[in-house]
């Protein structure tokens, strides 16, 4: 059992991992705050590599808030391409 789990740690170790290509993305947004607990649907959309929008709509106790989010990503400085 502890070699079947170094081999699978190892293998781990050494595969590369990158991040999912997506332009669109579909999800769940709960906000548990303070007050009364609010949860709705959320779509996001990347416009390229750096840019991406967010709405979101949330419902709760007699109330509905909308929202949106434009975000700007870039590398951090010294990471490897």
């Amino acid at each position: 059992m502890k070699k079947v789990l170094l081999v699978a740690v190892m293998a781990l170790g050494i595969s590369q991992v990158n991040a999912q290509n997506y332009k669109n993305a579909l999800g769940v947004v709960v906000d548990l705050g303070d007050g009364e607990t609010l949860v709705g649907p959320q779509f996001k959309h990347s416009f390229d590599g750096k840019n991406a929008g967010n709405v979101q709509v949330m419902f709760g106790d007699n109330i509905t808030v909308l929202g949106a989010d434009y975000t700007y990503n870039q590398p951090f400085s010294g990471e490897m391409d």
